[in-house]
């Protein structure tokens, strides 16, 4: 079985934020950047949901060990989940899909419809 290693490198750690964001979305290099900072499990991050933080405070219970987890967010991490909220003030989750949005109600966009 291949070994696992963390990015420690600052360079290669921006770099892997920039070229998630120009190659797939902004979305998944908020969930790259987040997730550095917050050290969750994957499943955890993505069930993350605005009402789960609480001023400065991320307060979820962990799926794989069942621990309430009271994680502290620092200022890069407020600032991304503010930018966040504010693109999308009606979202559930931190992370919500947008598949399945109809990009135009009438015409067939990319077989959306």
């Amino acid at each position: 079985m291949s070994e696992v290693c963390a990015v420690k490198n600052l360079d290669t750690i921006k770099l892997i934020s920039h070229l998630l964001e120009i190659r797939c979305s902004k979305q998944m290099a908020d969930i790259w950047n987040i997730g550095l900072n917050l050290a969750l499990r994957i499943s955890d991050l993505l069930s993350v949901q605005f009402n789960d933080i609480k001023q400065d405070r991320l307060v979820i219970r962990e799926s794989k060990t069942q621990k309430l987890a009271n994680i502290k967010l620092n200022p890069k991490v407020l600032d991304t989940l503010n930018r966040i909220k504010h693109e999308h003030p009606h979202h559930i989750y931190l992370f919500q899909s947008r598949r399945g949005i109809r990009l135009c109600p009438t015409k067939k966009v990319r077989g959306v419809l």
